[in-house]
């Protein structure tokens, strides 16, 4: 095998090209070799993520967690099995850690923000939002986030006051 992070820069590739399968078994092969590799055990859990298997990303992210209690990468990825795996509630609660961690992290704050949005708490979504920025200018997702959320507003302060309106005028 060559050096595990050439097998595993491989394995990433695999995996964004669709070739999941592929990146697993490179992925397995690092941890055949180093049981104890951070990044491939990472890894690893991820893909179990994207192959739908979210109680096995869980359980392998939980003993992740469990060696590296504040990492907020491998947070983060936790947050998103639990989020995709249909418990928001505990995937909020990781999030909610990793800005215990990293305040700033515009991540964790614009997946708040869009949490909350997709279930009508658009007072904490339009925080998270905000926040993530005044972290954050530029970035895409909460941009394109707060634009939603103030259509959104827009059109529920809009529509109440137009059916009374006369067009007609």
């Amino acid at each position: 095998m060559q050096d595990d992070t050439q097998d595993l820069t491989l394995a990433m590739k695999c995996a964004e090209n669709g070739d999941i399968k592929k990146a697993k078994e490179i992925c397995d092969g690092i941890l055949a070799e180093l049981p104890k590799n951070l990044e491939a055990r990472h890894f690893q859990a991820y893909l179990f993520i994207l192959m739908g298997e979210f109680e096995t990303a869980i359980s392998k992210l939980l003993h992740i967690v469990g060696d590296c209690p504040n990492n907020p990468d491998i947070i983060s990825t936790l947050a998103a099995a639990y989020i995709k795996g249909g418990d928001q509630k505990k995937g909020i609660s990781f999030l909610r850690r990793i800005l215990q961690l990293k305040p700033d992290d515009v991540e964790a704050l614009t997946d708040l923000a869009t949490i909350h949005a997709e279930v009508g708490h658009l007072k904490a979504a339009i925080g998270y939002c905000t926040r993530a920025l005044e972290v954050s200018p530029d970035h895409a997702r909460a941009s394109q986030l707060n634009k939603a959320l103030d259509e959104h507003l827009f059109k529920l302060h809009v529509d109440p006051i137009n059916q009374f309106v006369n067009d007609d005028i």
